[in-house]
């Protein structure tokens, strides 16, 4: 699959490079050895995903892939006292 358009950088290259590196990689290493979010940076994502060792299941990064954003979780109730009332 294609990871970087502007540049061509498919996963399998990203993989590559991530396994025969001896050092821990940045997402600078990318960008420098293969291009990876060089140009229009819709790429960082995925290629971060990668560089971070997610899931090797297309489907479990559906998220990194599309560019989605998951539904934030709706704030818990917080329950307050009444404030007292003088009467």
């Amino acid at each position: 699959m294609i990871v970087c358009i502007c540049k061509s950088v498919r996963e399998r290259d990203i993989r590559e490079l991530i396994d025969s590196s001896q050092e821990g990689l940045r997402m600078r290493d990318l960008r420098d050895r293969l291009g990876v979010s060089s140009e229009c940076g819709k790429c960082a994502r995925r290629a971060n995903c990668l560089l971070k060792g997610c899931s090797r299941d297309p489907a479990a990064n559906v998220l990194q892939v599309s560019g989605g954003r998951s539904t934030p979780a709706p704030p818990e109730k917080v329950s307050r006292p009444e404030p007292a009332v003088a009467l």
